[in-house]
């Protein structure tokens, strides 16, 4: 009887928490949207009734209108994408890769726009990095890229570390930063679509809430788990795995 009040418990947290996401999920969905159509508006009927007249004017709010309208398109493409996901509709394919050429794809792609943003980048890659894993090369590219530059995004000052370690069956990637951390509430909701932070990160910071939430699913489909760790106030630890390939 413990063991099944203990489940139901659980149960009962997993729906608490799943509707708790839906309803930020739409929330979220509605101001994403809201705010920069709003925007677009203002700035259309400031040129339509002549509020704008001179032609600098006229360019700098038509330039504003795009942006917002590039913003919008990048959130409906990561809508569709996540959506794809999600429904695994989304068509993958898969190659062997070795350890070294993915350290050596990290190396090469991010170590400048990591130092670019002030901050020293680490790699520590495992002693054995012949080891083989099977992966749609593209998409897991994407996992990195976006891990990092959340990374970025949320560390003013310090470093950017990523880890590659084996365990039995399994490579496990880390990518820490030393930024502001994550609160102890909001960590549960990190991967949620539209994950919005409530102290720990500051919200001016403009994403589309969806990095996270696409990165969980790529990994998933790959067959992996993700976690994170964070202390706030000293920084983050994203860890992903991926199931190394034997061969016969």
């Amino acid at each position: 009887m413990e063991y099944s009040n203990k489940e139901l418990e659980k149960a009962f947290t997993d729906l608490s928490r799943m509707e708790l996401s839906r309803k930020r999920l739409f929330a979220n969905i509605s101001h994403d949207l809201r705010t920069p159509l709003t925007l677009i508006q203002g700035y259309a009927e400031a040129i339509q009734d002549g509020v704008v007249s001179s032609k600098e004017y006229q360019h700098k709010y038509l330039k504003l209108i795009q942006n917002k309208i590039i913003g919008l398109t990048r959130l409906t493409d990561e809508l569709f994408e996540l959506s794809q996901l999600e429904s695994r509709n989304k068509k993958f394919e898969f190659a062997l890769i070795n350890i070294s050429t993915i350290i050596t794809k990290l190396e090469n792609k991010y170590r400048y726009d990591i130092e670019n943003a002030g901050l020293l980048f680490k790699i520590n890659a495992p002693e054995n990095s012949d080891i083989c894993i099977n992966v749609d090369i593209s998409q897991f590219e994407r996992i990195f890229s976006n891990l990092i530059f959340n990374s970025i995004k949320y560390t003013r000052e310090g470093e950017i570390t990523v880890s590659c370690e084996t365990s039995n069956d399994t490579v496990v990637f880390r990518i820490s930063d030393t930024g502001c951390g994550i609160s102890e509430q909001d960590l549960p909701y990190i991967f949620d679509r539209f994950y919005t932070p409530s102290k720990s990160r500051n919200s001016s910071m403009k994403s589309s809430g969806l990095g996270l939430a696409i990165a969980k699913e790529i990994v998933e489909y790959h067959g992996g788990k993700i976690w994170a760790e964070s202390t706030l106030n000293q920084g983050s630890s994203f860890y992903f795995t991926i199931g190394i390939h034997k061969l016969d």
